[in-house]
């Protein structure tokens, strides 16, 4: 952003904080004035509102959940999450904590065991939902060093890779060994 839009934010957003209460007002008499053209926001059992609802609406939850990652990442200086709202729905269905093996309690909405999206501050990739403990506990784990081999997981694929590099060394060896000696 500009220097001329991050002007204008800031004092739009004063303006508001210093008219708020008048506005609050000026929107609560048009809603008792005027009842049939007030929006009513549907609801449903799940959520306060049904736009917001993991289980009725799950696209709309993880498009809101990526626009407030993209947000605080925004303010706070880090890589956004970098993921498609179908991506997030289908690690959410996964039901486990993508850090430690216990399962997401995903009726909490905050708190200790409320799961958060886990993903790399310094590149933006999204490696699951995890609990919120484990998350800030992996991430204070791992200090400023950047990104890196973080998760059982992500040692478990190294642990893969480097034994298929050893396996195809071991195999250039041996075909080296059979070749006639060209020096």
């Amino acid at each position: 952003m500009n220097d001329k839009k991050l002007g204008a934010a800031k004092y739009k957003a004063e303006w508001y904080q210093e008219n708020r209460e008048r506005i609050v007002k000026q929107h609560a008499a048009y809603r008792r004035e005027n009842p049939q053209k007030a929006q009513k926001v549907p609801s449903c059992e799940h959520a306060s509102e049904r736009r917001r609802c993991r289980i009725c609406k799950p696209m709309g939850w993880a498009s809101r959940l990526l626009r407030d990652s993209k947000y605080r990442a925004k303010v706070k200086g880090y890589e956004p999450a970098k993921a498609t709202a179908e991506e997030v729905v289908e690690m959410m269905m996964s039901g486990l904590c993508f850090l430690c093996p216990r399962p997401l309690n995903w009726d909490k909405v905050s708190g200790q065991n409320a799961p958060s999206l886990h993903h790399d501050h310094v590149t933006g990739k999204v490696y699951g939902f995890a609990h919120l403990l484990c998350n800030l506990g992996e991430g204070v784990g791992r200090g400023k060093r950047g990104p890196g081999k973080h998760t059982i997981r992500d040692l478990q694929d190294t642990i893969i890779e480097l034994k298929d590099t050893v396996k195809w060394q071991q195999a250039l060896i041996e075909e080296l060994r059979q070749a006639p000696q060209l020096f």
